[in-house]
């Protein structure tokens, strides 16, 4: 038979022993930080009675506020819920303009030219633009192709983001070249700005409250795509019509709000330059009628995203906080009800 003693010398015992402590350590760390925390005891209304009248009085209240808490919250969650499955992202245009406000619409409509949209419906309106997006010698072996009178309006976005600059594929849903046409013409801004106005541009479009929207940026302006989302991007593709509409020489009725929000007070931001520019690489007229449309579609649906997400958080807070504090009391109130009664009961 072995004899362990042998081999256990003081040294190995002090190691042993060290070991036996860490993975004790180790197993109560993982149980206390890891395990589920207990589900919070539900709060039921409560058997009022013939309880005598102090603690009836009470027991009344936390009745009345149980059930408007209730109430409270499961319309709360009902409206996230709602707002969590509201898929905006992959909207259709005529579904996008749905949700457009009159000024939204009075710009789109004032890029074309006078009685070139029929009645100026939603559905006019995206014909027009995929009228105008299929001229191109491409995109008439597209058409040839498929049947069509006009391309497809994904066809047109993607065309307008590959000719503002941006790296496209045939890949991608509407709302991705909406997003690359935005960062792309962004860029050009923020390039062709002086320092003052790029500082004005991207403080503008960083957001009120010091909340950041942006991404890193280098020292030319270029934005981390992946990081500008939200109000950030509907602030960048209202300033991208502005300055597409300055350089096209398109009168814009009802952008003076958002030029407000962007902290440009003085005029367009380094717009004059750009003129130049966007006038070279839109070439015909045909971008010049689809690059601003699809810019001010992205736009509108930018809004519609970021409100969304706005009330989902304001939804997620509530919950969080108002509703969380209310319910925190409700317990407190319980708890003290069953002093009373327990005393009550006692002096029976």
């Amino acid at each position: 038979m072995v004899d362990l003693g042998q081999y256990m010398t003081n040294d190995n015992w002090v190691f042993a022993c060290a070991a036996v402590v860490f993975m004790a350590f180790l197993l109560f760390y993982l149980v206390r930080h890891f395990r589920k925390p207990p589900l919070p005891a539900p709060l039921e209304l409560l058997i009022v009675g013939a309880t005598p009248p102090p603690v009836r009085d009470l027991m009344e209240e936390f009745n009345s506020r149980l059930i408007a808490y209730k109430e409270k919250s499961q319309q709360v969650q009902r409206r996230q819920k709602e707002l969590e499955e509201l898929n905006l992202e992959n909207l259709v245009p005529t579904e996008v303009l749905d949700g457009a406000n009159q000024d939204e619409r009075a710009n789109l409509i004032s890029v074309f030219p006078p009685a070139s949209l029929g009645n100026g419906s939603n559905q006019d309106i995206v014909d027009a633009i995929r009228k105008a997006g299929s001229h191109s010698l491409v995109t008439v072996l597209r058409r040839l192709g498929s049947g069509e009178k006009h391309v497809p309006y994904l066809d047109v976005a993607r065309d307008v983001a590959h000719k503002v600059g941006a790296k496209v594929t045939k890949k991608m849903a509407i709302h991705e070249y909406e997003t690359l046409a935005i960062v792309s013409v962004f860029d050009t801004i923020l390039k062709n700005a002086s320092p003052e106005e790029r500082e004005a541009l991207l403080k503008g479009v960083q957001g009120q409250h010091g909340k950041t929207y942006l991404g890193p940026t280098v020292a030319a302006g270029t934005l981390a795509l992946a990081n500008l989302s939200g109000l950030g991007l509907y602030l960048a593709s209202t300033a991208n019509t502005i300055a597409l509409a300055s350089a096209l020489g398109i009168a814009i009725p009802s952008y003076a709000g958002v030029i407000s929000i962007l902290s440009v007070a003085t005029g367009p931001v380094g717009w004059s330059a750009l003129a130049v520019i966007f006038a070279y690489k839109l070439g015909g007229p045909d971008f010049k009628i689809t690059v601003p449309t699809v810019m001010m579609i992205a736009s509108i649906r930018a809004r519609q995203i970021a409100e969304r997400d706005a009330e989902i958080q304001r939804m997620k807070n509530m919950l969080s906080d108002e509703l969380a504090t209310e319910r925190s009391s409700l317990e407190t109130l319980r708890a003290r009800i069953h002093v009373l009664t327990a005393e009550l009961s006692a002096r029976k």
